[in-house]
C-alpha cells in the first residue's frame, strides 16, 4: 500500500474488541443483511434496517472510546455483510488484544489488524472484508408523516415488557402486539394476543 493511500485512510484502534462485539450483538440482523458503516470526525457508527424501513438499529462509538482515531477526507460510508463483520470481530475478540481498523485499503476493503507479542516473535493477524457502496441511511424520523407520536423509555424497561408479552406466543404462529398511546390522560399500553392475552402499562409514562 502506498503512502498516499495510507494518509487518506480512516484509522481506529479499539482497546477492547469484546465490548465492541457485545454492543453489536444488540443488532438482530438476518443472515444476508448488510449494515452501513459511517466513519466521521466524531466517531464510528454502525446502522442496520430491514427492507420495509420499519425497524432500524444504530450504534455510535465516539472517537474518545478509541485509543487512536482519525478520519481524514470527510465522512466515509460503506456497506458490510453484518454476519461477516460479527464473525471476524469474534475471532479477534478471543485474544483480548487491541484491534486496528482501517478503511479503505487498495481494494476498497475494511482491514482489521491485530499484533501479538510472543516469545521472541511478533504475530500479526489480518482480515479483509469486502465492502460495497451504500447510501447514507435515513433516520427513522425521516419516514414519519405528521401528525406523529412517540415515547421515550428505558431500554431495560422496554426489554422486560417485550419479554413479558412473549409468553402469549407460546404454541401459536399468529401472535400480535398492539401499542396504544393516549395524550390525555397520558397512557401507554401494550397488548399481546395469541394463545392468551396480556396487557402491560408502564407506570412511568
Amino acid at each position: 500500500m502506498d503512502s498516499t493511500t495510507s494518509d487518506s485512510q480512516a484509522h481506529a484502534k479499539a482497546p477492547n474488541v469484546r465490548a465492541l462485539v457485545q454492543m453489536l450483538q444488540a443488532i438482530k440482523s438476518t443472515a444476508k443483511q448488510h449494515c452501513t458503516v459511517l466513519l466521521g470526525t466524531e466517531g464510528l457508527s454502525v446502522r442496520w434496517e430491514i427492507d420495509s424501513k420499519t425497524l432500524q438499529s444504530s450504534i455510535f462509538l465516539r472517537q474518545e472510546m478509541f485509543l487512536e482515531y482519525r478520519c481524514p477526507g470527510g465522512v466515509r460510508v460503506f456497506g458490510l455483510q453484518f454476519n461477516n463483520l460479527m464473525d471476524t470481530l469474534q475471532v479477534f475478540a478471543s485474544s483480548g488484544h487491541e484491534l486496528v481498523l482501517k478503511y479503505p485499503n487498495a481494494n476498497m476493503q475494511l482491514e482489521c489488524q491485530m499484533s501479538e507479542q510472543g516469545e521472541g516473535n511478533d504475530v500479526n493477524i489480518y482480515a479483509q472484508l469486502d465492502s460495497q457502496e451504500m447510501p447514507i441511511p435515513k433516520d427513522l424520523s425521516d419516514y414519519w408523516q405528521d401528525p406523529s407520536s412517540y415515547f421515550l423509555t428505558s431500554g431495560m424497561l422496554l426489554k422486560e415488557m417485550i419479554e413479558d408479552l412473549e409468553w402469549t406466543a407460546v404454541g401459536s404462529n399468529n401472535s400480535t402486539v398492539e401499542v396504544c398511546m393516549q395524550r390525555q390522560p397520558r397512557r401507554l399500553l401494550f397488548t399481546a394476543q395469541a394463545a392468551g392475552t396480556l396487557q402491560v402499562r408502564p407506570i412511568s409514562m
